[in-house]
């Protein structure tokens, strides 16, 4: 005979969760101050540094089971956003189908307080403004079933959250019209503005393109908030559309009082934290890459452009790093510090404004320097094509 399990749900106040969490850390910190004391001063000592790296792996598993405390999955607002998905296409008379991948991914309760609105500000937008209607769908020779994708993944020290629909696209006509209406832009501007230009005036307060006011989009949260809400976090927002193909929406939020494992450089003094995953190769400074930094690094018959960001002073190496879309680029050092699982920061806003976007984060290391996290993704900003 099958027992039966009864599932108890314990509840815990979030001031002792965080209490507990922050002891963790500490211990963590701690543990990184007495490694660093014994490779300076006890190398003889191999009994020591073997029990400290014991001690590094215990306390990265209880500091993850305590980090999950603190988390929640996606799923939580995957839910939430599938079944808003449903009832605002039948109540727009839109048939609709909901793809959903990544809600076991755990983020933090402040960041789903600030991504709850902007989501579904977006899946609000994907239905009224970007799905048809089943009869215009079949004119456009799609089928009359509309898809609607939300997904999330890990990205290093990144996580990268998308709505992507298969619907009309962005008019950029439309938005051009409407801003010289609204006297944002003059007609001649108008012939000339960019994919940056449409997407910041998409993200201008107060901007949009429905003529009418109704209650599923046009009014409350719009994407300037959307916008402003993942700067707090840190992020970054990325608009891609086509005219009758669709569009898409990604946001990346950096991971909050996370474990990774990095690869520590330094240049010109200053240290920073490469996230491991997203490390390709390492090469010695030879012959075939250019002293100046700007000509690019050949890879196995790919080029592989380099980026002008960390400027060291007397680049020894350079590491490939993946980057956004698949691509590589290429990060010129002075030093390679070596690896080290580093316990990320997230900058407070009044410094981030200060730092260059490809900085999300910092770390304590070796118990007493601090490195700057490299975000990989924001990378191409500062490449020579």
């Amino acid at each position: 005979m099958r027992k039966k399990f009864r599932i108890v749900t314990i509840k815990v106040e979030e001031q002792s969760v965080n209490k507990l969490f922050n002891v963790v850390r500490q211990l963590y910190l701690l543990k990184n101050s007495l490694l660093c004391i014994s490779e300076e001063g006890l190398h003889s000592d191999k009994n020591l540094t073997k029990i400290l790296i014991d001690l590094e792996c215990i306390l990265i598993s209880i500091y993850n089971e305590t980090l999950r405390l603190k988390l929640i999955p996606l799923s939580m607002i995957f839910k939430k956003l599938e079944k808003m998905t449903y009832s605002l296409a039948r109540k727009l008379g839109k048939r609709v189908k909901v793809v959903i991948e990544g809600s076991d991914i755990y983020i933090d309760r402040k960041s789903v307080e600030l991504l709850t609105d902007p989501l579904i500000h977006l899946i609000r937008n994907a239905i009224d403004h970007g799905i048809e209607e089943p009869e215009e769908r079949i004119r456009k020779g799609k089928k009359p079933v509309g898809v609607v994708k939300i997904y999330a993944r890990r990205e290093g020290s990144m996580i990268s959250i998308v709505i992507e629909d298969d619907g009309r696209g962005i008019d950029i006509e439309k938005i051009k019209r409407k801003a010289i209406r609204k006297q944002i832009i003059t007609p001649e501007e108008a012939s000339k503005l960019t994919w940056n230009d449409i997407v910041n005036i998409l993200t201008m307060p107060g901007f949009s393109t429905k003529d009418k006011v109704t209650d599923i989009s046009g009014r409350g949260v719009g994407m300037d908030i959307v916008k402003h809400n993942i700067e707090v976090l840190g992020g970054t927002f990325a608009i891609s559309s086509e005219k009758d193909k669709g569009t898409r929406i990604t946001l990346r939020i950096p991971l909050s009082s996370a474990i990774i494992k990095a690869l520590i450089v330094q240049c010109a003094g200053v240290y920073y934290a490469i996230p491991l995953l997203a490390v390709n190769t390492i090469q010695k400074i030879s012959s075939t890459i250019s002293s100046d930094r700007v000509k690019p690094v050949v890879l196995s018959n790919e080029v592989v452009p380099v980026a002008e960001t960390l400027r060291p002073k007397k680049p020894k190496y350079v590491i490939i790093v993946n980057a956004l879309k698949n691509r590589k680029v290429g990060l010129l050092v002075d030093e390679i510090v070596g690896e080290e699982n580093i316990l990320i920061e997230t900058l407070p806003p009044s410094l981030r404004r200060l730092l260059p976007k490809y900085i999300n984060g910092v770390s304590l290391i070796g118990g007493k320097r601090i490195a700057f996290l490299v975000n990989n993704y924001e990378l191409f900003t500062s490449c020579h094509n």
